[in-house]
This record gives C-alpha cells, sequence and structure tokens, in this order.
C-alpha cells in the first residue's frame, strides 16, 4: 500500500487528523474509509479482517468496549497483531485494557478511545508514555470505530506507531510484513 499523504485518500477531507500520517496509519484510515457502511454510519465489525489490510495486520488491535452500557468503561482486546503482542510480551486477546496499562495511561487513553466511539470518526493522538522497559516513548495512534449488529458503536481498531524505535523493531514502524497469519478475530 503506497499512501503517501492524507489528501490523497477519498473521503479524508474535513477529518481533524494531521497532514502527515505515517503510511501504516493512512493506510487503517483508507480501508476504514473505503468501507460499507450498511446503511449506517459506521462499517460493521463483521466486516473486519485483518487479512485485508496486508502489511498492517501485525500492528493491530480489535477492542470491544464493555461496561455499562453508554458508560464505555473500559475494552477487550478480541485481536492484537504479533508486534503489539511482542511488545506487551504476550497474546493481550481476552484481556481488559485496563489490567494492560498503568492506572495513569489508562485514564489518559480512555477519554480519546470514548470520542472515537461517540463521534463515529477516526481518532489520532500523539504523546509520550512510560513503557516498563524502554522508559519514556513517544508514540502517534489511531483508532476507527466499528459498529456491533445493532449499529450502535461498540469496537474499534486501533494502531500504534512509536517514531523513537527503528523500524523492524517489535513494536517500531510497523511496516515490517509478517509471514505469520494471523489468528482469527474473537467477537
Amino acid at each position: 500500500m503506497s499512501i503517501s499523504g492524507r489528501a490523497e485518500i477519498c473521503g479524508a477531507e474535513g477529518l481533524d487528523l494531521p497532514p502527515d500520517l505515517t503510511p501504516a496509519l493512512n493506510g487503517l484510515l483508507a480501508y476504514w474509509l473505503g468501507m460499507p457502511r450498511d446503511g449506517g454510519r459506521l462499517p460493521r465489525k463483521k466486516r473486519f479482517d485483518p487479512l485485508d489490510l496486508p502489511g498492517l495486520w501485525h500492528g493491530l488491535v480489535l477492542m470491544e468496549f464493555c461496561g455499562v452500557p453508554d458508560r464505555l468503561d473500559d475494552l477487550v482486546i478480541r485481536y492484537s497483531g504479533e508486534w503489539v503482542d511482542a511488545r506487551h510480551g504476550c497474546s493481550m486477546v481476552g484481556e481488559r485494557l485496563s489490567s494492560l496499562v498503568d492506572e495513569a495511561e489508562f485514564h489518559r487513553s480512555m477519554p480519546d478511545l470514548r470520542l472515537a466511539a461517540q463521534n463515529g470518526a477516526p481518532h489520532y493522538s500523539s504523546g509520550q508514555h512510560e513503557h516498563r522497559k524502554r522508559g519514556l516513548v513517544n508514540y502517534e495512534r489511531l483508532v476507527v470505530p466499528f459498529a456491533d449488529e445493532a449499529g450502535e458503536p461498540a469496537y474499534l481498531v486501533g494502531m500504534w506507531h512509536w517514531p523513537s524505535h527503528r523500524t523492524g523493531e517489535a513494536g517500531g514502524d510497523l511496516h515490517h510484513v509478517s509471514s505469520r497469519k494471523p489468528a482469527s478475530v474473537k467477537s
């Protein structure tokens, strides 16, 4: 996938995103914008297939909101690519986000993640976070919302980019093409 700038992606006009997204984040954005909406404002999670994103699926995370309806308290990981798992040291499938990151990071992240679901639009954020092994690292994150069968925002697919790391390092540039096929998406 060769997308050099957001302006080249049909449908990205008017989104509150930086003009210089990485090719991987652009790839996720282009995929989401091109998905059928089945009469609703969001694509359905059932249409999401990591294999539709060759070269990117290893850096994706599919998360499902859980908790009290309309509060979007936490997220359960339903799919995590191999680079994401390597960065965390284990498979994250079935884990709650609140158990995977420290409390401060969780409380910094949840408002952005809720906003993506509530607005029904991609959400970009960047900053720094304290990694338990690597210290303070820079990151960029793009999440895109998906609907459940009732058409309500219930899922996010996210991708992270850590520009402070070398390409090819686990959790780095997310352009590494892996030979391992992704496991099926848990629902």
